[in-house]
């Protein structure tokens, strides 16, 4: 059925195209492209929504049939910019807006969330150790739910045909940006050099994770700050941007070991600014960016792929890593609980100071025959646990439900 263009039983997808260079990689494009198959999967009608297309906007918000807005970051509060007080309050009061926010609860987008126009909101997080963090940010009342990691299902569909891992063509594949951690370090420097305390803790903080990659920058801060607890609290704007800067410094940081490592294997590395290296293996190659398809289609090429905890969050699995056991390479991953229960069958932990690393970096250059079998279990468990139609059914089906 329709109604002024717009079907029945629809949910609006609005991609991110609002801040400059968002999508340089075709990331989000193909990943909305990804949304809609899952959606029309379950039953439902999904509106590819480019906020830039005012009047397809201004259509889709105003429309009775459509319930449900999705988006994969955290920018509706400039949607509204586009529209009357009163047409405002209509869809804010009959809409229900659902964000992949992915980012830990402390970076700008997930805290800007709960001061878009919305009554009716959903926020779910990849990071599922910080949701108490993140409900102690709640100021809108905002419905907080930990998001099911989710492969995406493009070029999976000759499966059959994929290699054992250890005759693969790419030994070890690594994607990531990388900054020298000491920009982070200088920036809460310059912020926080009239607060001695608070600056002490920041920096005992960034010494605890510099001597455990598998600490949270929660945990590592919240525990320098007990001396302090009754002046500093977290979740106020000096502690906000303090974990942001500290989970900044920590990827950097433990990229930075990680990638010094990798280049003295045969590797494919995948990331545009690297960190100070001595020396090459002849067979590792260098690439600054990729389209993010491409990438899907390396993960099928490679033997393992090495990760780090997104932005230093424990529990939180990237797409990177549930893309790459779905196309059957094996994770070698810094600690992650949610990863923990599948360490030495479907993935491997490089230890909390990524002293595993070097030994199956050479399984992986030497194409060990031990990694085929991790890496069909990977595939397994991505199949059995990672599947996005599931998790969008499960999202959706909560939200026509929830009570806010």
């Amino acid at each position: 059925m329709k109604n002024n263009g717009i079907s029945k039983n629809g949910i609006a997808l609005i991609m991110p195209t609002l801040e400059y260079g968002i999508d340089q990689h075709g990331t989000h494009k193909t990943a909305y492209k990804i949304f809609q198959n899952h959606i029309k999967q379950i039953g439902y009608t999904p509106h590819l929504v480019d906020p830039r297309n005012v009047n397809f906007l201004r259509e889709v918000m105003l429309s009775p049939s459509i319930k449900i807005i999705m988006t994969n970051r955290s920018q509706a509060n400039f949607w509204p910019t586009f529209f009357s007080e009163s047409e405002i309050e209509t869809f804010a009061n009959d809409k229900i807006l659902i964000c992949m926010q992915g980012n830990p609860p402390f970076f700008p987008g997930s805290i800007e969330f709960h001061n878009s126009a919305f009554k009716k909101k959903i926020a779910l997080f990849i990071d599922h150790d910080a949701i108490d963090f993140a409900e102690s940010c709640n100021t809108s009342s905002t419905i907080i739910k930990p998001l099911q990691p989710a492969f995406h299902d493009i070029g999976i569909d000759e499966e059959e045909f994929l290699q054992s891992a250890s005759e693969r063509k790419y030994p070890i594949l690594f994607v990531g940006t990388y900054t020298d951690p000491i920009i982070y370090r200088q920036k809460w420097r310059d912020l926080f050099f009239q607060h001695k305390n608070f600056l002490h803790a920041v920096e005992c903080a960034s010494e605890m994770i510099e001597s455990d990659y598998g600490i949270s920058v929660i945990k590592a801060l919240s525990k320098a700050v007990e001396p302090f607890e009754d002046v500093y609290r977290l979740n106020s704007r000096a502690g906000i941007i303090a974990l942001e800067l500290l989970a900044r410094f920590a990827n950097n940081f433990i990229r930075r070991k990680i990638i010094q490592k990798l280049v003295r294997y045969p590797s494919l590395i995948i990331a545009p600014n690297l960190p100070n290296i001595n020396s090459f293996h002849p067979g590792c190659r260098i690439e600054k960016s990729i389209p993010f398809s491409e990438c899907l289609e390396l993960m099928k090429s490679a033997r393992c792929v090495v990760s780090s905890n997104a932005n230093h969050m424990t529990g939180a699995i990237t797409e990177r890593v549930t893309n790459s056991m779905r196309r059957g390479a094996v994770i070698l991953n810094t600690p992650n609980s949610l990863l923990e229960k599948y360490n030495g069958y479907g993935t491997i932990n490089i230890g909390s100071q990524i002293e595993h690393l070097d030994e199956w970096l050479h399984y992986g250059a030497s194409g060990d025959e031990r990694l085929n079998k991790i890496g069909r279990n990977a595939v397994a468990i991505a199949v059995n646990n990672f599947d996005r139609t599931e998790v969008y059914k499960e999202i959706i089906d909560f939200a026509r439900g929830a009570k806010f």
